[in-house]
């Protein structure tokens, strides 16, 4: 499969079902396609990654603040139906 696009295409013709991460379902909203939460799965580890060689405090600070964001969302889910994103 080439692309998430494709993916939906394929849920959308009633081809399957797929699991997303809650971002995607967000940003691909589409009115032939309705996402749940998915709320008694394992959790999932997300993780920050930047080239081993980018040191420049810009790129140190986004990472900080992406792993204190994720940190926060995992500490406290949103519990609601994203049915319409």
């Amino acid at each position: 499969m080439a692309s998430i696009e494709e993916k939906f295409e394929l849920v959308a013709s009633g081809h399957g079902i797929a699991v997303v991460p809650r971002g995607v379902a967000q940003v691909y909203s589409r009115p032939d396609l309705i996402y749940r939460q998915v709320l008694d799965a394992e959790p999932v580890e997300i993780c920050v990654a930047v080239p081993e060689n980018r040191r420049e405090r810009r790129v140190r600070e986004f990472a900080q603040l992406a792993a204190a964001v994720l940190r926060e969302a995992w500490e406290e889910p949103e519990r609601r139906d994203i049915t319409r994103v």
